[in-house]
């Protein structure tokens, strides 16, 4: 009697969206499985230590983001976020993202 393997596959659980922020104010949307992911890929984003992030929220409405890979920033501005120009600084926002953004390597330019 041969004896077949019926285990299931383990799920995987998706990363999931956090919001991290340093003590100088800079924040990131980072995904990982849990508090300890998102410290971890803040200080490789940022290049700190773990005593310069001051506050980790979750952001469950940004989860359907982890793993795209598509680039979520329509998202984040219907969230009232708002991003500075890489170029010449102009503060681009919800209300005026229809002039037209270029998105490159997480550098936003207007």
């Amino acid at each position: 009697m041969n004896a077949q393997n019926t285990a299931k596959p383990e799920a995987t659980n998706p990363a999931v969206a956090w919001l991290t922020t340093l003590d100088d104010h800079r924040q990131a949307l980072v995904f990982g499985l849990s508090e300890e992911d998102a410290e971890n890929a803040t200080m490789r984003e940022f290049s700190c230590d773990v005593d310069d992030i001051v506050d980790i929220e979750r952001k469950p409405e940004l989860d359907e983001y982890g793993d795209t890979g598509v680039p979520m920033v329509k998202a984040m501005f219907d969230l009232g976020w708002e991003y500075n120009c890489s170029k010449c600084n102009s503060v681009i926002n919800k209300e005026n993202v229809h002039m037209g953004i270029v998105v490159s390597d997480n550098v936003i330019y207007c």
